[in-house]
């Protein structure tokens, strides 16, 4: 079995970009066209003088990123969607089209035996009131929860720590941080992301990055909040846009000037400008 990402040459640069409060305002008021448009301008031309990847690796589906970019009419075009929180990827086809990378696809268990392991890990916890998430649903190896949190430090938790010795004991992942109210999600709950082993925002990163040859150096990655940081860890540029959540700032100190796309496209303009 292959994989569907070829290889390219020794100077091609790969951009990892967060989709949702990273790349896209949800709040229209704040949501630049003239960014998203300079921003896809940019990545067009970079793409055919630079061999740069730029695509998204978010917690949101697929088939969610394709459409909210079919709604903004954007000429963006993105080599890969890693999505669910990198437990889905679809890379660009020779002729642009995105389909499932079968390699990453086939590392993961089935996908009765994930919703088993969760289900394990749910019923050995049940003093923990978590409520299944309804606003970002769940993807075929992503189960999302509530919790409600009680502290900003989640190593003060023990409930964290009680879900993240669950969850290794049944051979799984877990990603905890502080919800984004401006995502959509509840102000003052936890995000709970269960997720079979090998994925991630990290893992998918690290696949790309090897898979494609792309060492860290010439890698960019934009966030905003703290389930990005594992995803910030793979590159040489890491930043996080303005409007990155409190918690994202106190873990990583690179922070654009302007938010979301307008961040993007000045950070990649002058690395890549610098590099040339």
């Amino acid at each position: 079995m292959t994989s569907l990402v070829d290889i390219r040459t020794a100077k091609d640069w790969l951009v990892l970009c967060d989709f949702d409060e990273t790349f896209f305002a949800h709040d229209p008021a704040v949501r630049s066209r003239r960014d998203l448009a300079d921003l896809a301008a940019l990545v067009n031309s970079l793409s055919a003088s630079r061999g740069l990847r730029f695509g998204f690796i978010t917690g949101s589906a697929p088939s969610t990123v394709i459409a909210v970019l079919g709604d903004l009419a954007t000429s963006l075009q993105p080599a890969f969607i890693g999505g669910n929180l990198g437990t889905d990827l679809l890379v660009a086809d020779a002729s642009g089209a995105l389909v499932p990378d079968l390699l990453w696809h086939a590392r993961f268990p089935a996908p009765e035996e994930f919703s088993a392991r969760v289900d394990s890990v749910l019923t050995s916890l049940p003093e923990l009131i978590l409520a299944p998430q309804s606003t970002h649903g769940a993807g075929t190896y992503k189960r999302n929860f509530y919790l409600r949190a009680v502290t900003e430090n989640l190593d003060d938790d023990s409930r964290v720590w009680s879900l993240r010795q669950a969850t290794a004991a049944h051979s799984l992942a877990i990603n905890v941080n502080h919800c984004n109210p401006a995502a959509g999600d509840p102000e003052g709950y936890l995000d709970v992301d269960f997720l079979p082993l090998g994925a991630g925002k990290h893992e998918i990163a690290r696949f790309l990055q090897e898979t494609w040859q792309v060492p860290a150096s010439r890698t960019l990655a934009f966030g905003d909040s703290g389930n990005d940081l594992g995803m910030l860890a793979c590159a040489g540029h890491a930043w996080l846009v303005s409007n990155a959540t409190a918690e994202a700032r106190q873990a990583h100190p690179h922070v654009t000037a302007r938010p979301h796309a307008g961040g993007i496209v000045d950070t990649i303009a002058n690395i890549l400008t610098k590099e040339q």
